[in-house]
C-alpha cells in the first residue's frame, strides 16, 4: 500500500510539472552582412543602429521588403529583407501562475534620457558611364564641302556617274568616371574626368563612260577629353530614383584632318593634311539620369545631357606637296567656277584680300551635342 502511493504521488508531481510548461515559437533574423537598421522602411531613414554579421535580432513585423526587429537591447528599427535571414526559434517557458492582485504601488518619477545623435548618412560614390554623343561639325569639314561642290559639278556632265558620300564627323564614342560625394540623400557633388573619340573615314568617286575618273576621300579624327566638377539633385527612392545634373569642365582638343584627289584622266594626285591640331576650350553640360538600384549601395543608370563644347583659335601643322609648315587654323570662302565655296586650311598670317577670297576668320571646331549614357554606381 506503502508503495502505491509513493508511485501516486510521483506520477501527479510528473504531470503537474508538464502542464505548467508553455512551448512557444519565435521568429529572429540573422544578418548575412553588415545592414544599417533605420528609423523608417525606407532608404531615406536615420540609421539608428548596425546589424553586423552574424548577429541575431528578434523579428517583430514582416512588411515584405523590410522587416521590422528588436535588437537585445531592446532597441527596435527596421532592416532591408535581402540583407537578412529569419530563423524560427521554439522556446520553452513556464506557465503563468495565479497570483493575487499586487498590492497598488506608488508611481515613479519619470527617468530623463539623454538623446544619442545617430550616425551621419554622408556617402562616398564611385560611377563609370559610357556614352555615344550626336554632335555638330560645323566648320570641321568645310574643305570637304568644297571637295563636294566641286564633285558634283563635275558629275554634271552628260554620262558621267556619282558614288559615295562625303559626310563631316556626326559622332564621339566615349565615357565619363566619377567621385562623388553625397552629404545627403538627394545632393551630392562630384569630379570627374571625360573622354570621347571620333572618326570618319569615307570617299566620292566620278566617272565616265570612258573610263576616267575623279575620286576624293577624306580622313577626320578627333579626341576629346578634360576634368569636370558635377553637381547632382536627385528624388531618392528604394528601387527607381531621378537625378538632374549640371557640370563645368576644362576640355582638350586633338584632332587631325586629311584630304585627297586623284584624277585618272590627268594621272595627278593631291592632298591636304592638317595634324596635331590642339586646343583647350572651357564646356558646359547638363541633364538627367535614372538610377536602377541592385542594392542599398549599387545600380546601374541610364543618362542623357547636352554638352557645350567649342574650340577656337586651334593651331597645328599644315602639309601639301608643296607646303609644310605650323600655323592658325582659317576659314573663308573662296571663288570657284562653282561660286563662293567654303575652305579651311592652317596658315602662318591671315591670308591677305584677294579678289578670289573672302570672310577669312579664325575657324570653330564645335562639339556640343546629346549625348546618350549607361553605366554603373556604387555608394560606400
Amino acid at each position: 500500500m506503502r508503495k502505491a502511493l509513493l508511485v501516486i504521488l510521483s506520477f501527479s508531481l510528473f504531470l503537474g510539472v508538464v502542464f505548467s510548461q508553455e512551448v512557444v515559437t519565435r521568429k529572429n533574423v540573422v544578418a548575412i552582412q553588415d545592414a544599417n537598421v533605420r528609423s523608417m522602411p525606407s532608404t531615406q531613414g536615420e540609421i539608428l543602429f548596425v546589424l553586423h554579421a552574424g548577429e541575431k535580432a528578434e523579428l517583430i513585423e514582416d512588411m515584405g521588403t523590410w522587416l521590422k526587429i528588436r535588437r537585445s537591447d531592446g532597441a527596435i528599427g527596421y532592416v532591408w529583407s535581402k540583407l537578412v535571414r529569419v530563423e524560427v526559434e521554439k522556446v520553452v517557458k513556464p506557465a503563468p501562475k495565479p497570483v493575487s492582485p499586487p498590492a497598488p504601488k506608488p508611481k515613479p518619477k519619470p527617468v530623463m534620457q539623454t538623446a544619442v545623435p545617430s550616425p551621419r548618412t554622408a556617402q562616398f560614390g564611385l560611377s563609370f558611364n559610357f556614352n555615344y554623343a550626336l554632335v555638330s561639325p560645323d566648320d570641321f569639314n568645310a574643305t570637304g564641302k568644297y571637295f563636294q561642290a566641286f564633285m558634283d559639278y563635275i558629275s554634271s556632265a552628260p554620262g558621267s556617274s556619282k558614288e559615295g558620300k562625303l559626310e563631316g564627323l556626326k559622332h564621339l564614342l566615349g565615357g565619363e568616371v566619377e567621385m562623388g560625394y553625397y552629404p545627403t540623400e538627394n545632393i551630392g557633388i562630384g569630379l570627374g574626368f571625360s573622354f570621347n573619340n571620333g572618326h570618319v573615314s569615307e570617299s566620292t568617286k566620278v566617272s565616265d563612260p570612258g573610263g576616267n575618273y575623279f575620286q576624293i576621300s577624306q580622313d577626320l579624327k578627333a579626341s576629346v577629353y578634360g576634368p569636370y566638377l558635377g553637381f547632382h539633385f536627385s528624388v531618392p527612392a528604394q528601387l527607381i530614383s531621378l537625378e538632374v545634373f549640371g557640370n563645368v569642365g576644362y576640355y582638350f582638343g586633338n584632332f587631325s584632318m586629311k584630304y585627297t584627289f586623284s584624277s585618272s584622266s590627268s594621272g595627278s594626285y593631291w592632298y591636304i593634311s592638317m595634324e596635331n591640331m590642339k586646343k583647350s576650350s572651357l564646356g558646359f553640360g547638363g541633364g538627367a539620369r535614372l538610377n536602377i538600384r541592385f542594392s542599398p549601395n549599387a545600380g546601374i543608370f541610364l543618362a542623357g545631357k547636352y554638352q557645350f563644347i567649342k574650340f577656337s583659335d586651334i593651331e597645328g601643322h599644315f602639309t601639301t606637296p608643296h607646303d609644310s609648315y605650323d600655323g592658325t587654323l582659317y576659314y573663308f570662302e573662296v571663288n570657284t567656277p562653282v561660286g563662293w565655296l567654303p575652305f579651311t586650311m592652317i596658315s602662318e598670317t591671315e591670308p591677305p584680300p584677294a579678289p578670289d577670297i573672302r570672310n577669312v576668320r579664325k575657324a570653330v571646331l564645335n562639339f556640343s551635342g546629346f549625348y546618350l549614357g549607361a553605366g554603373f554606381f556604387l555608394r560606400f
